[in-house]
């Protein structure tokens, strides 16, 4: 059974990171509050705290950007809790495959929702693509 960690952040869940317990380095990130996989909890989600009880939107989600810059991306990381895992995972990828991931991550001006690097970071992450798109639409905000 997997558990689920939530940021909240102003009320509504901003990001959904999935944990299955298997990884004993797993911090949560500060602020993240911990229910189980099954409570169906999502991105856009409102929290109250006084209750402690999940409602979901009934707001359509803003549009996903299809690119951000890399300072953007890193922001958001960082802003989630995620700018450290992500920058380790990529430096543990093994042979030419890390050595690119590096180059796009060091070098490039941005970052393209569609690009291979996204998904396969995102998965070793525990991020569905609906914390990926959310982390998308955070990063484009960032001025």
């Amino acid at each position: 059974m997997n558990n689920i960690w939530l940021i909240i952040q102003n009320g509504v869940v901003t990001n959904r990171i999935v944990w299955d317990g298997n990884t004993n380095s797993f911090q949560p990130p500060a602020g993240s509050i911990q229910r189980p996989d099954r409570s169906g909890v999502g991105i856009g989600w409102r929290y109250d705290t006084s209750s402690d009880v999940f409602a979901a939107s009934v707001e359509p989600a803003p549009s996903v950007p299809e690119t951000v810059t890399m300072r953007q991306a890193r922001l958001a990381l960082l802003r989630a809790g995620l700018l450290k895992r992500a920058t380790d995972a990529m430096a543990a990828l093994p042979g030419d495959a890390g050595e690119a991931a590096l180059i796009e991550w060091e070098y490039a001006t941005s970052l393209r929702r569609d690009h291979p690097l996204v998904a396969g970071l995102g998965r070793t992450l525990g991020l569905d693509d609906a914390t990926i798109d959310n982390l998308f639409r955070a990063a484009s905000q960032i001025v």
